[in-house]
């Protein structure tokens, strides 16, 4: 409950300080898919949207689970559903990461290592969970992947909160001040 609030809050205070006049466009830019991935994540952990996402799309005949779980099988993937469903974002993410990567290897070299770690917990994350929901490893492994999974959520939610914080307090007249 914890991460989900926190993200949720400073999701929402992130977009809330895009729209100040201090901020330049080309942060906004920034701030404001970092605060809508920021809420998304939020409000998916505390609704556990991933969890439940095959409900959703059973309401959808092209992307009924069904025939999401028989192609996926067909190919020879046999982990979480979530995942596939969530596959559009996961590469916006990491084509999101990749171009604020050159932004702040050139501005921002001392903080450059943050997006590069969230972007590794982001990886880890879905490695675990395709590992760890294949349901081939023992109960001990399970177990670690398990935990693994969790250290890593925490920590790309406060390597999120980092790297938002950092670009504001950098690029804006509003969070010097104080």
């Amino acid at each position: 409950m914890y991460q989900s609030l926190k993200l949720i809050l400073f999701g929402s205070t992130f977009f809330i300080l895009g729209f100040t006049k201090s901020i330049k466009l080309d942060i906004k830019s920034f701030i404001f898919p970092l605060a809508l991935f920021m809420t998304f994540l939020g409000l998916d952990e505390l609704l556990q949207i991933h969890e439940n996402i095959y409900r959703i799309f059973e309401l959808f005949d092209l992307f009924h689970p069904s025939k999401i779980v028989e192609v996926s099988m067909k190919m020879g993937y046999r982990s979480s559903l979530w995942i596939l469903y969530y596959l559009p974002f996961i590469f916006i993410f990491v084509f999101w990461s990749g171009y604020w990567l050159r932004y702040f290897q050139s501005k921002m070299k001392n903080n450059a290592w943050i997006l590069i770690f969230s972007s590794l917990c982001l990886l880890a994350v879905l490695l675990t969970e395709i590992f760890s929901s294949t349901g081939s490893f023992s109960e001990t492994t399970y177990f670690w992947l398990v935990t693994l999974e969790e250290t890593a959520e925490m920590l790309l939610a406060s390597t999120l909160v980092l790297v938002g914080s950092k670009m504001l307090n950098k690029h804006s007249l509003f969070c010097t001040q104080f």
